[in-house]
């Protein structure tokens, strides 16, 4: 199939999606992003914002191979997929980075969507033997009375991540979000990581959450 074969929505669909995850893209997600926030203000709803990281995925392809670190960020895509709602923004930001955009809503808060990333995580490192795969996770959350842009709100999340990965390395803790402090201008940063290894040692048998309910 090539691009004269191609309908203007199919081409435009192609733009803002990531080839390998068929999630959306970076530019996708910046546009849809962009979008959604301004829907968010209009309803008067807070907006959280999850940015993570694929942890060594550098190792992964160096030890098995490109193709393997290629199957390593689909499962995680899968991940993002059955945690969060298809009305949230979803992308593969580049690389290794995965993140989504949310309008917090009853039942879908940073606390239930949280747990829903560390059991999906758990589940998928329980079933994966051949290494272990765990997300780095960096959340902002804004509160709806304020006004701000994507690109604000992007950077607190990268900060909370950044955040998240030294705290890590000196204080290993619990699977629960930790705030930040300093904090202001209606945002607010947490990180976490899903799953811990302690998590990833547990049996196989739960079913994965999703944002519809047990899959």
């Amino acid at each position: 199939m090539n691009a004269k074969s191609l309908k203007l929505p199919e081409l435009s669909h192609l733009a803002i999606s990531d080839e390998l995850t068929g999630l959306y893209n970076r530019r996708g997600f910046l546009l849809l992003g962009s979008e959604r926030m301004k829907l968010a203000h209009s309803m008067k709803k807070n907006v959280l914002l999850f940015f993570a990281d694929l942890d060594n995925l550098k190792q992964i392809n160096d030890e098995f191979g490109h193709q393997e670190g290629d199957q390593a960020l689909l499962k995680t895509a899968d991940v993002f997929r059955n945690t969060f709602r298809n009305s949230d923004i979803t992308g593969r930001f580049g690389g290794d980075e995965f993140t989504s955009l949310v309008i917090e809503d009853f039942g879908h808060t940073s606390e239930t969507i949280s747990k829903r990333l560390q059991e999906n995580m758990e589940e998928l490192s329980a079933n994966n033997t051949q290494y272990p795969l765990s997300l780095s996770v960096g959340m902002t959350r804004y509160a709806a009375e304020f006004r701000s842009s994507l690109k604000k709100l992007l950077a607190q999340a990268d900060q909370a991540l950044y955040k998240q990965k030294q705290s890590s390395r000196v204080t290993p803790r619990g699977n629960l979000p930790v705030m930040f402090p300093g904090t202001r201008h209606g945002f607010s940063q947490f990180g976490f990581r899903a799953p811990e290894a302690s998590m990833a040692r547990r049996s196989h048998g739960k079913s994965r959450k999703s944002s519809a309910g047990t899959i």
